[in-house]
Order: C-alpha cells, then structure tokens, then sequence
C-alpha cells in the first residue's frame, strides 16, 4: 500500500491506535483536513490512504494552530508562499541542537500497530 501511493517519506505511516484522542484533547479540534483543505465528513476520521502526519500538520495549519514566523495564519493551498511555517513544528528532543522526533515505531515501518505519535509531553526526558 505504501508503495503503491508513493509513500516516500519518514512521515508517510499509518498508526492504528487512537491518536485522535490526544489531539482533541490538545487542540479541541474534532475534525481532520483532507488533502484539498476540507474537512472530513464527521464518519471520516482519519483516511487509511492518507498519512497520519500529513492529515495531522494539515489540520493544524487549517485550524490555524500551527502559523508562520509572523503569527499568521496560512491557507493550505498557500504553503508555497510560507514555507517557513514547517519550522514552528516542535517535536519531543534530548537537547536544544539535537533533531526532534513526531513519532517512533517499535516494529516494522508497515506494520500500523508499532507507531506512537508524540504529542503534547508524550516523550521521556533524561
């Protein structure tokens, strides 16, 4: 299935636990955003064809919880123009130079029960 949709990047999973959950808990948001910038009819919560991450940055850019460097709010279909927006994304990591990581699999990349999304405070500090 990854193949076949050319997923391609170290974003591109699926996860089958309910990290919906968390991100209404969060970020009261009760919808996702489709690839068009719709959002999903309410029996659609999240689309097995479409990247967890994906349909997670792309709501969070249409709810206009995640903006550019000046506090904006961005359009979907105006990232082009905003790039810079992708670098206000923090994920969990051990130190202020070291890389951030959104989500961990614990098994195979394909496998939907081995990915943990980590958000809001869902990481181990040392």
């Amino acid at each position: 299935m990854r193949l076949g949709a050319q997923w391609d990047t170290d974003c591109a999973f699926e996860a089958n636990y309910n990290w919906k959950q968390r991100m209404i808990d969060l970020f009261s948001i009760n919808t996702l955003t489709d690839a068009n910038g719709e959002p999903y009819k309410q029996a659609l919560w999240d689309d097995p064809f479409q990247a967890d991450m994906c349909e997670i940055m792309r709501t969070l850019i249409s709810k206009g919880i995640l903006r550019d460097k000046e506090n904006k709010t961005v359009k979907l279909n105006e990232l082009h123009e905003h790039p810079d927006v992708f670098d206000n994304i923090e994920c969990a990591k051990i130190n202020e130079n070291a890389g951030g990581i959104c989500a961990v699999a614990g098994s195979s990349y394909f496998e939907k029960t081995g990915w943990t999304i980590l958000f809001g405070g869902d990481s181990i500090g040392v």
